[in-house]
């Protein structure tokens, strides 16, 4: 008796063992409107809150371009530290509005020293680019719908030309910001995330890689502003033609 007991024992922890989540690994590349607030940890969190198991990374640097990302050895050597579920690309959002010869002779080049250093590391890492938001008053001459329609070409031209899904945060970002007159994404200086607006960063990524919605929230803020981010960034992700949903013909979502 007491043999058989030992004997189910055991092959019922060899069964949980084999069905046991796996761990996500996932690495986070960018410059300060990835590292505020600690994003990549609220993002960590959220999952966690709904049942994932994952670990969250990241190697940023403020101020940072995709040609400035391409000359950080350090970065290359994070890049090479594990083999990557997910890499997140993220620029500055200016890089997507530069003139055509810095574009190419910079942006370009610069980026695809990071997309192979990815790729010749692991095959099977999945790339996604960051689409981020305009500057509160825009830039120049531009308005801020007028930049983030320009920010939101330069990413889907990216895609179109390296095959790589688009996270829709400034999308995202305008229709909440449009929407919702209570929220307030933006840190004083107009450009940086608050809380609110890092919090919609960890949303949208949260529906990009594991497709579904979110049930479980954080508390870090008035509940209706949480619920308006989650429900806005679902719909966001959902319909855009560019989001790793869509990219990869994935139509069916968890509700």
């Amino acid at each position: 008796m007491k043999q058989w007991i030992i004997l189910f024992s055991i092959s019922v922890l060899l069964f949980f063992q084999a069905t046991a989540k796996k761990e996500i690994n996932i690495l986070f590349i960018g410059n300060s409107y990835t590292y505020r607030n600690h994003m990549p940890k609220i993002f960590e969190r959220l999952a966690r809150l709904n049942g994932k198991s994952l670990k969250v990374y990241s190697n940023t640097k403020g101020m940072t371009s995709f040609y400035r990302h391409s000359k950080r050895q350090n970065l290359y050597k994070a890049i090479a530290w594990k083999k990557w579920d997910y890499v997140i690309l993220q620029g500055s959002s200016r890089d997507m509005i530069k003139d055509s010869v810095t574009f190419k002779t910079k942006t370009i080049p610069g980026l695809e020293k990071l997309i192979g250093a990815v790729n010749s590391n692991s095959k099977q890492t999945k790339i996604l680019f960051f689409m981020t938001w305009a500057y509160q008053k825009g830039y120049g001459k531009s308005t801020y719908f007028e930049m983030t329609k320009n920010v939101k070409n330069g990413y889907e031209f990216l895609s179109d030309n390296y095959n790589i899904p688009v996270v829709p945060v400034g999308l995202a970002w305008k229709e909440v910001r449009v929407t919702e007159k209570k929220s307030k994404l933006y840190h004083r200086d107009g450009a940086h995330p608050s809380l609110q607006g890092s919090y919609l960063v960890a949303a949208c990524f949260y529906v990009s890689i594991f497709k579904e919605r979110i049930k479980k929230h954080l508390n870090l803020f008035d509940r209706s502003i949480h619920r308006k981010i989650g429900k806005t960034s679902f719909a966001t992700v959902k319909n855009y033609k560019y989001s790793p949903l869509n990219f990869e013909k994935q139509d069916l979502l968890v509700n």
